[in-house]
């Protein structure tokens, strides 16, 4: 499903065009689209993949502005841990600028088995040499990491979104009914200038009404949200 289809799915599951015209802008669709997949990937276990990049310090630097793709920093290595090296098979840099100064994507990702035998490798390595966890802060809002005070490169483990099947993503039922119910937010509060505005047959628009049923709905995706589809809290970092 294409973003232009998911905007014409939102306006027929309203009953848009073949019974009522939804007073829905274009830019209202893209806005509605973007708090939905905002949402969804902030989430939802299903909207990210994990992802290993290498990160090669810049002498004398401490933050680095990621790509806005990346969601969630699950952990952060030191290359001198030799655990990981099989899995630098090749290193793809980064196209966009400046990312392809230091940020480089190993092609051969870790899965989920994989990272959570490493991290449990990892723990025991560190209570055995008390070698302590890298101390860093990744800001999702401004996409930037910070490290405190080291020269060594990095590994680091993140839920990002894939780009390249968003299509994919605009598919998936949960994100389809949440776009539905902020589009009835947004539609119940157009109309609302044109209160219990007739139309043709006598029918009314009841603006407040519709507000709350799509209220309603986005409270029960929420609600579905936090019980079926989140991971547990210490899965993300950051």
């Amino acid at each position: 499903m294409t973003l232009d289809q998911l905007q014409k799915y939102i306006i027929r599951s309203l009953g848009g065009k073949d019974f009522v015209n939804v007073e829905i802008s274009d830019e209202q669709l893209n806005d509605i689209v973007e708090d939905a997949m905002d949402r969804f990937t902030e989430r939802h276990y299903e909207a990210t993949i994990n992802t290993t990049y290498k990160l090669v310090m810049i002498d004398g630097q401490n933050d680095y502005d990621l790509p806005d793709r990346i969601k969630s920093i699950i952990d952060i290595i030191p290359e001198s841990n030799a655990l990981i090296n099989d899995y630098e098979d090749l290193l793809i840099p980064v196209q966009q600028p400046p990312f392809s100064n230091f940020l480089f994507q190993v092609s051969n990702r870790m899965n989920v088995v994989d990272m959570t035998v490493y991290r449990m490798q990892l723990e025991n390595y560190r209570s055995m040499f008390s070698s302590g966890s890298v101390r860093f802060d990744f800001n999702q809002t401004m996409n930037q990491l910070y490290i405190a005070g080291s020269a060594e490169n990095f590994y680091i483990f993140c839920n990002e979104i894939p780009q390249e099947k968003l299509e994919m993503l605009y598919n998936n039922r949960w994100l389809k009914n949440y776009c539905k119910a902020l589009g009835m937010i947004q539609w119940g509060d157009n109309i609302l200038k044109f209160r219990n505005a007739p139309l043709p047959g006598g029918a009314e628009l009841n603006g407040d009404g519709i507000m709350a049923r799509g209220q309603e709905m986005k409270d029960k995706l929420e609600e579905q949200l936090d019980d079926e589809f989140t991971e547990p809290a210490d899965m993300v970092i950051g």
